[in-house]
């Protein structure tokens, strides 16, 4: 059976618009933006709750006359131009754990700038989301127990994965922690990789000399279909071709952190719940 709290619908409407003023509370047919925003997400099957995400109390306030769940009074710093969907779901998602409240699955957003939505639109995509999901986790699920009996050397990143322990505990990943690993690695690891390979490709175009000696490289490459990890840790001449290419175009230049502690770094004082910005 299905948990109803799978999805939970996030809809974020801050009040500093500077082409429209207070664009996200004007009225169409005697009704807020937010309004219809809200009551779309409350028609949504499989949804449990609607979070209203706003740096206005105004706002949150008319949001509460229509049926918003939950009431998230948004920070100035994920209430800017320049401040990113992820900042805010991530704040979001701390307000959550600390107000006790099981984090969902899934988050769908519903902007207040389209009033016009079809539920009955919106509930086949939730269905097919969630049918093509299913899929992906049993086919994983059956590959890693596949894995898992049998007792050979790591071949590829799943087996990494299985034989990956903590080392502190000592235990490894459970099944639903690498299924999470592996779906991330499917929608963000594959574009990175593939623009990885193009700069590779564009940085041998322009420079025969390293192309002629990666093509001898792979010349002598035998039965490239069945290749173990630790021959292909051997590959020395493209492990270089690649990090000098990641060097000159990294395609993920930064991560970033969020202190959970009052810290401090080189003398600089770094409060908690602070975002950190680290150069790689």
């Amino acid at each position: 059976m299905e948990k109803k709290n799978d999805f939970f619908v996030v809809v974020p409407a801050r009040s500093g618009s500077k082409s429209v003023k207070n664009k996200n509370i004007k009225k169409i047919l005697n009704h807020p933006l937010i309004g219809y925003a809200i009551g779309i997400g409350k028609k949504i099957k499989y949804v449990e709750k609607v979070i209203f995400s706003s740096d206005s109390r105004k706002y949150l306030s008319i949001a509460k006359k229509y049926g918003a769940d939950i009431l998230h009074l948004r920070s100035k710093k994920n209430s800017s131009d320049t401040a990113t969907d992820y900042d805010f779901i991530k704040e979001i998602i701390f307000f959550l754990k600390n107000k006790k409240i099981t984090i969902p699955q899934f988050f769908i957003l519903i902007r207040p700038n389209t009033p016009t939505r079809h539920i009955k639109e919106i509930n086949k995509a939730v269905l097919k989301f969630k049918k093509n999901y299913k899929k992906v986790v049993e086919a994983l699920s059956k590959i890693i127990d596949q894995k898992r009996m049998e007792s050979k050397e790591p071949t590829d990143l799943l087996d990494m994965l299985i034989a990956a322990q903590d080392e502190e505990t000592g235990l490894g990943m459970t099944k639903q922690q690498l299924i999470d690993e592996v779906i991330t690695m499917f929608l963000a690891g594959h574009e990175t990789t593939a623009h990885s390979i193009i700069w590779c490709y564009y940085l041998l175009n322009k420079h025969n000399d390293a192309q002629d000696s990666f093509q001898v490289h792979l010349s002598k490459i035998n039965n490239a279909d069945n290749l173990s990890m630790v021959e292909i840790m051997q590959f020395c001449y493209t492990d270089r071709l690649i990090k000098e290419t990641m060097r000159f175009f990294p395609v993920v230049w930064g991560i970033g952190r969020e202190a959970i502690v009052d810290d401090e770094i080189d003398g600089y004082k770094i409060p908690r719940g602070k975002a950190v910005l680290i150069p790689i």
